[in-house]
């Protein structure tokens, strides 16, 4: 063994460290996704549309009493698209009306 690998075999050493520290950084790689694999779904499930959607309306109304009305529309206009055919896009909807 020469003295190099000495050093590097010493807990102490810096050496010894950044291999560790190499050798964990692998280890906690996740593995690579499949191309036939799907994303998990970005919109919450049919039945908590509308409460998903009252929440959005809440934080609307927030960035309205803030005055940020162009954010506020923008936010609107999502839940519109969104959830349409929930009474939260019928209230996103009245809400739209009234801020023009």
């Amino acid at each position: 063994m020469d003295a190099a690998e000495v050093v590097e075999r010493d807990p102490r050493s810096i050496a010894a460290k950044k291999a560790k520290a190499e050798s964990a950084k692998t280890a906690a790689k996740p593995a690579p996704k499949k191309d036939d694999e799907k994303p998990a779904a970005t919109r919450p499930a049919p039945s908590n549309d509308n409460a998903a959607a009252e929440r959005k309306l809440e934080l609307i109304e927030t960035l309205i009493s803030a005055n940020r009305k162009d954010k506020a529309r923008e936010k609107l206009k999502e839940i519109i698209d969104d959830y349409a055919g929930t009474e939260a896009a019928k209230k996103a909807k009245k809400m739209l009306e009234d801020l023009k």
